[in-house]
C-alpha cells in the first residue's frame, strides 16, 4: 500500500468514529453531547497504540514496560 492508501484509510476510521458517534446519539441522547463528536481524542488513542504496537515489535520496548508507565 502507498502511503496516501494508507492516508486515506485512516481518514475514513476516523469518519466511521465521528458517524458512529452520531447515530448512537440518535437513539440515546444521554450517551454523548455534540462535543463528542470530535474524534481527536479517539483518534489519538488509536494513533499512541499504533506506534507503541510497533516499538514493540522492533524490540525497543516491552507490553510489560508499556504498562509499568502507563500505571504510575
Amino acid at each position: 500500500m502507498s502511503k496516501e492508501d494508507d492516508l486515506k484509510r485512516y481518514h475514513a476510521a476516523a469518519h466511521g468514529v465521528q458517524t458512529g458517534i452520531a447515530v448512537g446519539m440518535q437513539f440515546d441522547k444521554t450517551i454523548a453531547d455534540p462535543k463528542h463528536l470530535r474524534t481527536g481524542i479517539d483518534m489519538s488513542k488509536s494513533d499512541i497504540h499504533a506506534l507503541a504496537t510497533l516499538l514493540i515489535r522492533k524490540g525497543v520496548f516491552t507490553e510489560e514496560r508499556i504498562l509499568q508507565a502507563t500505571c504510575r
